[in-house]
């Protein structure tokens, strides 16, 4: 690689200067003149002790004469002759290399350099060694991310070094020992200090400020680096590919400790964060000394991860063993790092350009290794055992291939020769950024190359697998696999099913045989292909649809497969190779255990070539089959669609029965495994499997009313009828169409959680005791302690006054202080040093009490419930770009990135999702309240929802328009948010935070944001004010000044008198209840009502031209006011029971419907008597006895339109003036074209369920719209 002429390495006054001509010196801010004649530029001269001069003042020295060279000898070293050195070079390295610090000094500096700790050893928990992750990795790719580059690479480099101290070699390698110098330290640290340094820009003397290794003394004896550090290269942060630098502690030290490491207080700064993982085998009875753990743990690690690994040793003797211990620890690592040699502090005397140029170096010195390699009895060793295998290792070339991508030598000169050695510094970091790019295009033609978010992943994966197992190999094609779905492409849904076909099956052929994989696929494929041409009413001749519309789709998912997921087949003594196509590598042939059993590259008998022919063949030959069944069975079923459904349900249960495959996890929430087109699963079905809305409806029984129920009979993936007595199997709750939504927001606050749910116990009682209120709201999405009130009563629907007595069990078990916490001095040290202020082990007991240890937010197997709400729980990812996300009870399609501002987290194994106490702890982690949740399936961490949306109703708004597409652009019928308490004095005292000082809070650093959570409640509450008020200025811009629309938002939050109380103090939660139950809620009466009202909706039945009319202007329209419960339920049935309640002396409640519905247009107390619908007490009789209800309405209304029907439950006027509240999505638009299309779509549904259709009513006429 030609250095001088990238443009991304250092300006050529770092490289070395000619003798004869002398770039002039750059002239620096804070540069000295020439300390002669005062001059600039300057030169500095290191052999005159760091003595500055001008170019005409230089040459006056008599030092600087002709053959002139400096102080040295035997003793001292080599005799240097005096050279021009840039100041910027000089000052860079002096800094470096003249770092004589006392050892107190020393110590200080260690203290500093802690905050670059990565992962380490510590013990813990009685003695017991642990792996500390410090999610420093994590930190500095997220630092590094920007808009410009939003996708990025890691790379990582990492720097083994040897112990300056005289224990005796562990293993000898004489051939290796020439690769030596006569130094007691290595300078590894120093090495990595000086490319730190080498892209920073000048700030006068001292331009190393950011954090960097500690080297040691030149006199020490004692190793330094303790653990293993991570820095950042600056010269490619925010890149495509950026660097970043490992520096591990030395694997020679023997029993002695580090220095840095003895420091044990200058980690607690930074253990607030650490997590720690039990390194399970290294804590047996006969426990090993901690340099052992070390030396079998800190390999694996940097092997597995590493792309380039530096050796900067002074002795070559780490180079094989190092790699050896680490080579068959993973499996499907699609690159060998490259490997580096250091030869540092290298004799002065060896001048020859041509000798340090890192290609001729690596050459003589590989060739000079070679000569002796049949001497050294431990090569040989090695070499034998790889004869064993197959391999012919005959030089030690051929060695070291065997273990690293590439070997390149570089030499570096003593620290007395400055220009020299920035020469050399340059070199070396060409070298490591050109084989970074090398490993990463090897990784990219892999599809192995993953981002900084999945590597961070990866990362915290391998840290619990090696914590955990010894021996067993880290899997990397199955780990990227888990943390990377499939697209949700017709043909990534069919790979999907692959994938999950050949992982349930309980034949362990099939993971190797691939041909008898597809062929097993046959029957099902064809089935779900003939589905899918029913579903979407194709024409043409099923063979015809294949190759013309499905085969394109089948060859990608083909080749995907074949391109990544192909095993090996190469087999030797009965051991399997368990490496793939794309991620087989330079390693070999490997058994499940990682142990490399035979070299060579991927081997497979399978032609897929010629194989997928073949394959499409007999899939067309299936087709015909079907063919020929479907037309048998089209007269036992009223459509081709549902007969095709049934011939693909007995495919599916002969497939699942057959005992091949475990139905139970047979399962996923990525794709829908029954028809495997790119609908989402979204509902959950009680025996696990999820279903999307086209399979949902196909094997609904269309019982109960369709505008609000799918009544399923049995699972589709079954054989058997699953409550085929006449039982329902499952209800599957619809929203209605043309029903509004109403939505809740709950706040995030702490123990100040007891006033929402005081709040909505207030709401609750305004229901007479005969409704809950669980049983109103479509969508609740909730932060911290609103989340977990919003898990309590929406998710495991529990009762009001149960959830409050829970929550007062819950707040002083949360905020369990530790031990010593209770004196000043100690409080703070606890916090620090366990990384939170009360324990985590007891909040989690109570969490796991309250909502099931096993029971999964999304999907699982569970009994059904009354409750049908949708909810989503903030929480924010401390990974990747620590981006906000929503933890929820259903599924949605992800939407494209960067469409949203927060994350939606769904694993594609239902076993990895989030269970529902889990759901709690992560909104709940406050920092530094509570540590980080970590989710071990994953790797995921998770911290509090309020660091963004701690008032989450803009997640809110955005989530019902991408689950509710049809009233995205109407109005809620109520928008409800709940705050946790406010005092008006304290705010006013101290202004108002307006939205942008919101703003500037959001784009601080991430931590500065957890640290924000326990800095003050006032900021805290005036944001989730100033979010809301912005929130429903936006909203209602399109109608501004209409009090009907205005008045369904709705934001509650009670003055607390005295001041808000802090996010833990327990002992205020009796005292917030109380505050609530004395003090009534005014705004509680109309949220109720309004909750009544929104169960009630509109549906257009039939609608005819006008005939009577002369002109014509107008539909006669019927219909029906239905309601939202379903019928003989306790919902309805309570509805009944609170409308007898409203009737008082001559009051009755009534309905109003508006046909000419105008903006800010109010309903009179007492309207027309021709709009008013009353509402007979024998129908609420029927509502309360019976549990039905449906009243008809027609009429003539205009062309183009806008309805509106409301509801009158009091004499009273509410708040926007008007008596009548609106009934769910009305106000509503209706012109000559929805009119028609909505009459007919009620024809077109299953069962209407209304009764209507069969007693009064026929289908509405072919006319055209105008047809008038």
């Amino acid at each position: 690689m030609d250095v001088d002429s990238d443009p991304d390495y250092p300006p050529p006054s770092l490289s070395l200067p000619e003798e004869d001509g002398l770039s002039p010196p750059l002239s620096l801010p804070g540069s000295d003149p020439c300390v002669m004649c005062g001059n600039d530029p300057t030169w500095v001269c290191v052999q005159c002790g760091g003595g500055v001069f001008c170019t005409v003042c230089w040459d006056k020295q008599w030092a600087h004469g002709k053959a002139r060279v400096g102080p040295g000898g035997a003793k001292s070293g080599p005799r240097i002759p005096h050279e021009k050195v840039n100041q910027n070079v000089y000052y860079r390295l002096d800094e470096i290399f003249n770092n004589n610090n006392v050892q107190s000094d020393r110590y200080g500096l260690h203290e500093w350099e802690a905050g670059a700790k990565w992962f380490g050893i510590c013990r813990a928990n009685g003695g017991d060694f642990h792996l500390r992750d410090t999610r420093r990795f994590r930190d500095l790719t997220a630092d590094s991310w920007t808009e410009e580059c939003p996708e990025q690479f890691p790379s990582l480099v990492s720097f083994i070094g040897q112990t300056g101290n005289d224990t005796p070699p562990l293993v000898s390698f004489p051939v290796l020992l020439r690769l030596t110098d006569t130094r007691k330290g290595a300078g590894k640290s120093t090495i990595v200090r000086m490319l730190i340094a080498l892209h920073q820009p000048p700030t006068g003397h001292s331009n190393v400020k950011d954090l960097h290794p500690i080297p040691g003394r030149k006199d020490g004896r004692e190793p330094t680096t303790g653990d293993v550090q991570l820095y950042p290269d600056q010269a490619t942060r925010g890149t495509r590919v950026p660097l970043f630098f490992a520096d591990c502690e030395g694997l020679d030290g023997g029993d002695q400790e580090p220095i840095a490491l003895r420091q044990k207080r200058s980690e607690n700064v930074f253990r607030k964060r650490n997590e720690l993982k039990k390194i399970m085998w290294a804590n047996r009875p006969s426990r090993p000394k901690r340099e052992q753990v070390v030396v079998d743990l800190f390999p694996k690690l940097l092997y597995t991860f590493s792309d380039v690994v530096v050796f900067v040793l002074k002795e070559a003797r780490y180079l094989l063993p190092w790699a050896e211990r680490s080579i068959d620890k993973s499996i499907n690592q699609a690159a060998l790092p490259h490997a580096i040699i250091v030869l540092n502090a290298m004799d002065i005397d060896v001048a020859e350009e041509e000798n340090w140029d890192p290609s001729n170096t690596t050459k003589t010195h590989l060739e000079g290794l070679n000569s002796g390699f049949k001497c050294d009895q431990d090569l040989m060793k090695m070499a034998d055992n790889l004869h064993r295998t197959g391999a012919r290792v005959t030089t030690i070339n051929e060695l070291l291939n065997h273990y690293y991508a590439s070997v390149t030598v570089i030499r570096m000169p003593t620290s007395l020769y400055y220009n020299r050695m920035d020469q050399q510094a340059v070199r070396l970091y060409a070298a490591i950024k050109e084989k970074c790019e090398e490993s990463h295009q090897r990784k990219s033609r892999a599809r192995m190359a993953p981002n900084a978010e999945r590597m961070g992943h990866l990362v915290s994966s391998a840290f619990d697998h090696f914590s955990q197992n010894f021996d067993l190999p880290f899997d990397f094609l199955s780990e990227a696999l888990r943390q990377n779905p499939i697209s949700g492409t017709f043909e990534g849904n069919i790979l999907q099913f692959i994938l999950t076909f050949r992982r349930t099956s309980k034949q362990k052929d099939i993971r190797h045989d691939s041909a008898k994989l597809f062929n097993g696929l046959v029957p099902i494929i064809s089935s779900c292909i003939l589905l899918d041409i029913e579903r979407n009413d194709l024409l043409g001749q099923y063979e015809e649809l294949l190759h013309r519309r499905y085969k394109t789709h089948l060859r990608l998912a083909f080749d995907v497969f074949c391109e990544s997921w192909l095993p090996c087949t190469y087999q030797r003594r009965g051991v399997q190779c368990y490496n793939f196509k794309s991620t087989h590598g330079q390693k070999g042939h490997q058994g499940a255990d990682g142990k490399i059993f035979g070299v060579g590259s991927f081997q497979s008998d399978f032609n897929h070539s010629e194989f997928f022919e073949e394959w499409m063949q007999r899939i067309e030959e299936q087709l015909q089959y079907l063919d020929n069944q479907l037309s048998s069975q089209t007269q036992e079923y009223p459509t081709r669609k549902a007969a095709a459904a049934n011939i693909h349900q007995g495919r599916m249960n002969e497939l699942l029965s057959s005992g091949v495959h475990d139905v139970s996890d047979f399962a996923s929430h990525q794709v829908c495994l029954f028809c495997l087109r790119h609908n989402m699963p979204e509902y959950p079905l009680p025996c696990g499997h999820v279903l999307c809305k086209a399979c949902l409806e196909t094997f609904s029984d269309g019982g109960g009313d369709w505008d609000t129920v799918r009544r399923l009979i049995s699972c589709p993936f079954h054989s058997t009828r699953q409550g085929s007595t006449g039982q329902e199997f499952f209800r599957v709750h619809v929203k209605p169409p043309h029903a509004g939504l109403r939505i809740l927001c709950l706040d995030g606050g702490g123990i100040r959680g007891i006033i929402q749910l005081a709040i909505l116990r207030a709401i609750e009682k305004e229901f007479k005791g005969n409704l809950m209120i669980q049983w109103f709201f479509d969508l609740v999405v909730g932060t911290s302690t609103g989340g977990i009130t919003a898990l309590s009563l929406f998710v495991k629907n529990k009762p009001l006054d149960k959830c409050m007595d829970n929550f007062k069990v819950l707040c002083p078990i949360a905020f369990t202080p530790r031990e010593l916490s209770g004196l000043p001095a100690f409080r703070r040290l606890a916090t620090v040093y366990h990384g939170s202020e009360y324990k985590t082990r007891p909040f989690e007991s109570v969490l796991k009490d309250l909502f099931g240890p096993h029971d999964l937010l999304f999907g699982g197997k569970k009994p059904q419930s009354e409750c049908h709400a949708k909810v989503a729980i903030t929480s924010t990812e401390a990974t990747g770009k620590q981006q906000p996300v929503i933890l929820t009870n259903y599924n949605r399609p992800q939407g494209k990135p960067g469409d949203a501002l927060y994350g939606f987290v769904r694993e594609e194994e239902p076993s990895k999702n989030v269970k529902i106490w889990e759901a709690a702890r992560a909104t709940s982690a406050a920092f530094p309240y509570f540590k980080m949740f970590v989710k071990h399936e994953t790797g995921r961490e998770f911290c509090d929802g309020g660091l963004y949306h701690n008032c989450p109703v803009k997640i809110a708004s955005n989530e019902r328009r991408l689950l509710w597409g049809d009233v995205e652009d109407m109005q809620p019928d109520i928008f409800l948010s709940l705050g946790t308490g406010r005092n008006s004095l304290a705010n006013h005292a101290s202004g108002s935070a307006g939205e942008g000082d919101f703003k500037r809070v959001k784009k601080r650093h991430f931590f500065h944001r957890a640290w924000g959570i326990a800095a003050g409640l006032l900021q805290t509450t005036r944001e989730c004010q100033s979010v809301w008020d912005e929130f429903v200025r936006k909203s209602t811009e399109s109608c501004r000044n209409d009090p009907e629309f205005e008045s369904r938002y709705i934001r509650i939050n009670v003055e607390v008198p005295g001041g808000v109380p802090k996010l833990h103090e327990a002992d205020k939660v009796e005292g917030l209840e109380r505050l609530i139950v004395n003090n009534r809620i005014p705004e509680a009466r109309e949220v109720a009502h309004r909750l009544i009202a929104s169960c009630f909706y509109f549906r257009l039945v039939s609608a005819e031209p006008d005939f009577k009319s002369l002109e014509c202007r107008g539909y006669v329209i019927k219909g029906e006011i239905k309601c939202r419960f379903s019928d003989e339920t306790p919902q309805i049935r309570g509805l009944g029971r609170f409308l007898k309640a409203c009737i008082r002396g001559q009051f009755r409640p009534t309905f109003y419907l508006e046909r000419k519905y105008r903006m800010s247009s109010k309903v009179l107390p007492d309207p027309h008597q021709s709009n008013v619908i009353l509402i007979k007490e024998t129908l609420i009789d029927d509502m309360h006895e019976r549990g039905i209800f449906s009243l008809p309405v027609d009429g003539i209304v205009p062309p183009s339109t806008t309805i509106r029907l409301s509801i009158r439950l009091q004499e009273e006027a509410y708040s926007h003036g008007e008596s009548y509240l609106s009934v769910s999505g009305s106000p509503r638009h209706l012109d000559a074209e929805k009119i028609m299309e909505e009459a007919r779509e009620f024809w077109q549904s299953p069962r209407s369920g209304s009764g209507l259709r069969a007693k009064t009513l026929t289908p509405p006429p072919p006319y055209s719209v105008h047809s008038c």
